[in-house]
């Protein structure tokens, strides 16, 4: 299981990676990054383990750059093919991968089930949300939050909001 972003910019990188890289070293998972690409053919998945996967794609260079910014006692970027569940390393992991498609937020929001995703984070935006953050609010098959502002230091408290609709499981929220 895991925590997942979904980086379409440079802005929503700075926002998001911070708060998804936290959420998954307390919950002891992997914290996985993905970059949307729009391209005609066939979908795939790329691995981006340094800048030198990135090419000239700024948002793939910042998301690298934050990443290489955490804190190295705590973090670690790996490729998936490396397999974290059976690293001895203690870390925790985080994996950029970049979808290439002609719908990657579609290809995306159907592999979330797959790939073991328990919490997607999305970056809100002012005004009218773009289609594909009401596809994921609305459709991903797992909890999703969305985050705004920028991410306190480590020794600052966290102001989080948590909203419910008194669901039977509304106190789970509030554990």
């Amino acid at each position: 299981m895991s925590i997942a972003v979904f980086v379409t910019n440079e802005s929503d990188a700075k926002t998001v990676i911070p708060w998804g890289a936290r959420f998954a070293y307390a919950d002891q998972t992997q914290f996985l990054v993905v970059v949307p690409r729009k391209s005609k053919g066939k979908e795939s998945w790329n691995d981006i383990e340094s800048k030198t996967d990135c090419g000239d794609r700024k948002v793939l260079q910042q998301i690298v750059s934050f990443v290489d910014e955490l804190d190295e006692s705590r973090f670690v970027m790996i490729g998936e093919q490396e397999r974290p569940e059976e690293s001895k390393d203690t870390r925790c992991k985080i994996i950029i991968r970049e979808v290439i498609s002609p719908d990657p937020e579609r290809a995306f929001a159907d592999a979330i089930a797959e790939m073991g995703i328990r919490l997607l984070l999305v970056p809100a935006h002012e005004g009218t949300k773009t289609d594909w953050e009401t596809r994921l609010l609305l459709e991903a098959p797992c909890e999703t939050m969305v985050i705004r502002g920028i991410f306190p230091d480590y020794g600052e408290p966290l102001q989080i909001a948590v909203a419910t609709q008194g669901e039977p499981d509304t106190d789970i929220a509030l554990d």
